[in-house]
């Protein structure tokens, strides 16, 4: 159940290791076992393209955020403070210069 939960929301979903993480307590499923399956099946390289999408998701609605605000959403959706930072920072680039 584990591994096809977390599997499931790396496909589907914008959410970051710590609410996945949540989400597998929440369904009875023990510290060790979910940080497991979760280290084998994710990796930081996963996480940062996920958060630069849902960064991207974020900003199609039109309104200029600020990065603290950006930063907020990011944590909202679980994600570490780490990849977050690399994340606002790398998309602020992509911002700057959409079409190169």
């Amino acid at each position: 159940f584990t591994r096809r939960y977390v599997e499931s929301k790396l496909a589907n979903k914008s959410h970051g290791p710590l609410k996945i993480l949540a989400g597998l307590f929440n369904r009875g499923i023990s510290r060790e076992q979910a940080t497991l399956v979760l280290n084998e099946l994710g990796n930081q390289e996963i996480w940062l393209k996920k958060s630069i999408k849902c960064l991207e998701k974020i900003q199609k609605t039109g309104k200029k955020l600020t990065p603290q605000i950006l930063s907020h959403k990011l944590y909202q959706q679980g994600f570490t403070w780490e990849t977050i930072e690399k994340a606002v920072e790398i998309f602020h680039g992509m911002e700057n210069f959409p079409d190169e």
